[in-house]
């Protein structure tokens, strides 16, 4: 999906942004692969929980591509309030990126593999539902037995993080990190900006017309696109950065599990 040529014409001070945009999507489909590999460049072979972490990254690099031409299609459609919920997504899926780059990397420079182990088991198999989080428990046993947590480490080990400890840990880096996800909630929760401030219009003191904002409505598209050229600049160093580590985490990695594997 990409925006079509009377958004060029109507908003040509936003002609850059959508340039930047579509050529973020055509350069992030690239990176796509339709079968991974358990093996680096250089011939060796992945551990399986580097290999794993590998699937986890083509996932999300795929989720983040959906969400960024959904978001485009919605501001064809007129549809804001589903194109700010999506960036909200796209937000979401950033920030976890973003953290796991950044602890990947203090982890190989402290040697720190057993945090390291534990933050790639929550991100592959994490769950907030203690259903699934025992389901998963049972596959992972099942699958290789000769595991170094027990089930109960696993229960703890397992529970993903909510969203706002992820920005939190985030704003100890970047400080108001947590301040345009604060205003696109708003646009999601049943507040003025998701309701009254997206479909009203005050006409007079007592007559309010009720509309969707017109698909050229400048405010938003301009902070649609902002926030997608940010969160991509984002996403894109956070992937590339674990892509680079990769080798060293793999190392590293075979390391800790062949040492404590009981």
């Amino acid at each position: 999906m990409r925006f079509t040529e009377d958004y060029y014409n109507k908003f040509p001070e936003l002609e850059e942004d959508f340039i930047k945009i579509t050529s973020t999507i055509l350069a992030l489909e690239k990176c796509c692969v339709e079968i991974v590999h358990p093996k680096f460049e250089n011939g060796n072979i992945m551990h399986p929980q580097t290999f794993n972490f590998h699937i986890y990254i083509q996932a999300v690099l795929n989720r983040v591509i959906d969400l960024l031409q959904s978001i485009i299609t919605c501001i064809l459609k007129s549809n804001f309030a589903s194109a700010l919920i999506l960036v909200r997504a796209f937000y979401e899926n950033t920030s976890s990126i973003f953290l796991a780059s950044l602890k990947i990397d203090k982890y190989i420079q402290t040697n720190d593999l057993n945090n390291l182990h534990k933050m790639v088991l929550k991100l592959l198999y994490g769950s907030r539902s203690n259903k699934q989080i025992k389901q998963r428990i049972k596959i992972i046993f099942e699958n290789d037995s000769n595991q170094f947590f027990s089930r109960n480490e696993f229960k703890k080990i397992l529970y993903a993080d909510n969203i706002m400890e992820v920005i939190s840990e985030i704003e100890t880096v970047i400080p108001n990190y947590s301040e345009s996800y604060n205003n696109l909630s708003e646009f999601t929760h049943p507040n003025y900006d998701g309701l009254a401030g997206l479909y009203c219009d005050w006409e007079n003191k007592f007559t309010v017309k009720i509309s969707k904002p017109s698909k050229y409505d400048k405010t938003l598209i301009t902070l649609v696109c902002k926030l997608m050229i940010t969160y991509s600049d984002f996403f894109i160093e956070s992937y590339d950065s674990i892509l680079k580590l990769m080798p060293k985490f793999d190392e590293l990695t075979t390391d800790y599990i062949n040492k404590n594997t009981i």
